[in-house]
């Protein structure tokens, strides 16, 4: 029988929490790291770049650039989207702050073992720091609601230079040229980092794990550049 908080809810069998649930552990997931990875190497390479001044001027610099943001500032505007097509990360929230009876706190101390179980006590107080808020028994949706405009605005000039530049042809009309719309890597990095603390944090909510998001590569990753690319050339 349903409580008076909201639809009885096990974390298992409610159809829509398994959906949430699917999404973070998914698309949303490969999304991040993948963001994540494409930054360590982009860094990593900066670093040798940096440690050879002696390098001379190239176009190469200009498309190693434009491919990194591209793609970057793409990744970032999925997660940003709130269509009603895609599995994003604004969706999620907003979903869950329509919602949020779906995740009582039962249903989430439930996921962390039995009532003498030695993290009990540091779950309860998790709770009621991170995600009970005024509400307590079920997921607040003012948290839900407040981490989504903190999405919406660290993505801001990111999603609009996408719009502009990348995924839309709107400056393709030089009578009718859009004012210019450009990102710094700092913005970029902003809001990449954003994306990882919401990513960790409803990961955490909807499976209770906390992920490293620094991706451990090969320490020979970095060994092509030791080697000339072009045959014959010094």
């Amino acid at each position: 029988m349903p409580s008076a908080d909201g639809p009885e809810n096990d974390g298992v069998t409610d159809p829509q929490v398994a959906k949430w649930t699917g999404w973070i552990e998914g698309a949303i997931q490969r999304s991040v790291i993948r963001m994540n990875f494409h930054r360590q190497i982009w860094r990593g390479v900066q670093q040798v770049i940096q440690a050879n001044q002696q390098l001379p001027p190239s176009a190469y610099w200009a498309y190693h650039l434009e491919v990194y943001v591209d793609a970057q500032a793409i990744a970032v505007r999925r997660q940003a989207d709130l269509d009603a097509r895609v599995a994003s990360l604004a969706r999620l929230m907003q979903q869950i702050s329509e919602e949020p009876e779906r995740l009582t706190r039962d249903w989430w101390l439930q996921q962390w073992g039995p009532e003498d179980d030695d993290h009990l006590s540091f779950a309860r107080g998790r709770w009621a720091t991170d995600f009970g808020g005024e509400i307590g028994t079920h997921l607040d949706p003012v948290t839900a609601k407040a981490d989504l405009s903190r999405l919406s605005a660290a993505a801001s000039s990111v999603r609009t230079y996408v719009n502009r530049h990348v995924a839309h042809s709107e400056d393709l009309d030089p009578d009718n040229a859009p004012p210019p719309a450009e990102i710094t890597l700092g913005e970029l990095d902003a809001a990449i980092d954003v994306i990882g603390d919401l990513f960790r944090r409803y990961l955490d909510l909807l499976v209770c794990v906390d992920m490293d998001l620094h991706v451990y590569m090969s320490p020979g990753w970095l060994e092509p550049f030791r080697q000339a690319w072009i045959p014959g050339s010094s």
